[in-house]
């Protein structure tokens, strides 16, 4: 009897360590999930302010390029 209980004690000990770590495995695929997505959306974010800022840029171009336009109309 002694021997088959030390088996039974080695399988079930074996399964426990198993569905630990197949418990960390997932934990882990999990975090990686999150942080790729979070890169994605700081990307995002970041070209979404660029091209904010350049719409300002380019507006503020325009309104100096257009009163230089204007005025060296007048001039010729």
């Amino acid at each position: 009897m002694g021997t088959e209980l030390w088996i039974l004690i080695g399988v079930v000990a074996v399964l426990v360590i198993y569905v630990i770590y197949m418990y960390n495995k997932l934990v882990s695929y999990q975090t990686q999930y999150e942080n790729g997505f979070a890169q994605i959306e700081t990307q995002l974010k970041r070209r979404h302010d660029l091209h904010l800022q350049l719409r300002l840029l380019l507006t503020w171009l325009n309104s100096i390029s257009g009163g230089l336009l204007r005025h060296l109309g007048h001039v010729n």
